[in-house]
């Protein structure tokens, strides 16, 4: 019976852990690459060149080199798992707590973000752009939270919810507003109308309808809207037009549009204003 020769062989990865000096000529062979090197008696074994035409395994440039049967199935997977992605429209949804906060109020927000479609690889919420600071990550999920308490100076916030999948990247963005507050009711001068009881919650818009009734003899009806918010043009009370003088004024280093009723009121009187 002739003689049979068996080369040195094992996995690609314990190859690379016990990293041997093979000698001159000798043959080191991986079970599950189909590879092989042949040692110089000088080099370790990842230092060293593999030989003849391996069969990779994965995507790359050459025009020769066969690719595995098992690359070319990871691949087309993946680029069938992106194109699922996109056809099943997949994104990311972001919600807040409150939209709108007092203006330079430490006030708490939770943003949460959803990601529809597909089960993101990563998920972040991330505050003034997609390059900021990261307020809450996680892997292998479809919603994610992140509480913060927040005083804004400005008009507006961003917050952005990033999501991979894939080697997609699907982003989505919520717009948190401040404002200084609006305030109304009755009172003998804009300053005396400028306390909690009389103030609204937090918004943009200053349109629509408001109510107070005077407990005081001589007093006018007042609506103090911030110059951060958009102005008041049209009044009415009971579908009739509705005087009110406009001015502006200075309260608490805060500008306001003061707006205040033509008539003057006495103890008991109720108004109902439609302001837009």
């Amino acid at each position: 019976m002739a003689d049979r020769i068996q080369q040195r062989r094992d996995t690609a990865a314990r190859w690379s852990q016990y990293n041997p000096i093979l000698m001159e000529g000798e043959v080191g062979y991986e079970l599950d690459t189909d590879q092989y090197k042949v040692g110089d008696g000088e080099h370790a074994w990842n230092d060293l060149p593999y030989r003849g035409d391996p069969c990779l395994q994965q995507t790359g440039t050459s025009t020769t080199t066969p690719m595995s049967q098992k690359a070319v199935t990871d691949e087309l997977n993946t680029v069938n798992a992106k194109i699922g992605a996109i056809v099943s429209g997949a994104g990311v949804t972001l919600s807040l707590s409150t939209t709108c906060i007092y203006k330079n109020a430490s006030t708490s927000v939770t943003i949460t973000t959803n990601v529809t479609g597909v089960t993101a690889e990563t998920l972040k919420i991330i505050e003034d752009s997609l390059l900021g600071t990261v307020l809450s990550s996680g892997n292998n999920i479809n919603r994610l939270t992140a509480n913060k308490t927040f005083t804004l100076a400005s008009n507006t916030k961003i917050f952005y919810g990033l999501a991979t999948y894939q080697g997609l990247e699907f982003s989505g963005s919520v717009v948190l507003n401040a404002r200084y507050p609006i305030y109304s009711g009755f009172g003998s001068s804009p300053e005396e109308v400028v306390v909690d009881a009389n103030r609204l919650s937090a918004r943009t818009s200053a349109a629509g309808t408001y109510n107070d009734t005077a407990t005081t003899d001589g007093q006018h009806f007042y609506i103090l809207v911030p110059t951060d918010i958009n102005a008041l043009n049209n009044f009415t009370m009971g579908g009739a037009p509705y005087v009110m003088n406009s001015s502006t004024k200075n309260i608490g280093s805060v500008n306001y549009r003061v707006y205040e009723s033509g008539a003057i009121y006495n103890s008991g009187a109720t108004v109902s204003v439609v302001a837009s």
